[in-house]
């Protein structure tokens, strides 16, 4: 997956916009941080604008200011990880590769998301 980031391009010359929605909240009983790796543990920015949060084993993946999913991350291993939609009942799998501040997602599909971290 080393060869994903030449996909890279200067998409990412904008700003992300400020979001309205509320903070992810904290879920009791939840994994810590470390269980998604401190290293995918942040805000990262997508090449289409959208903005994908992983804190405390919880992700959140904005489309744009009013429209957002969340849920849980699931870290299978050093290779794939699974987001977990709770009110779709949707598992979404991937295999990810982090390096340098960038993250690549590959689906089962064989789509490719691309993110630069924003923020950890």
């Amino acid at each position: 997956m080393a060869d994903l980031f030449d996909a890279f391009a200067s998409t990412y010359g904008r700003r992300p916009k400020q979001r309205s929605a509320p903070p992810i909240p904290p879920v009791p009983g939840e994994p810590p941080a470390a269980a998604i790796g401190r290293r995918l543990s942040g805000s990262w920015l997508g090449q289409n604008g959208d903005v994908l949060v992983m804190r405390g084993g919880r992700f959140r993946l904005y489309r744009d200011r009013e429209r957002y999913r969340e849920g849980r991350v699931l870290l299978h291993n050093e290779q794939h990880l699974s987001l977990i939609d709770p009110k779709s009942h949707r598992t979404l799998r991937f295999e990810y590769t982090e390096s340098e501040g960038r993250l690549a997602l590959r689906d089962p599909q064989g789509r490719i998301h691309l993110y630069k971290r924003i923020a950890f």
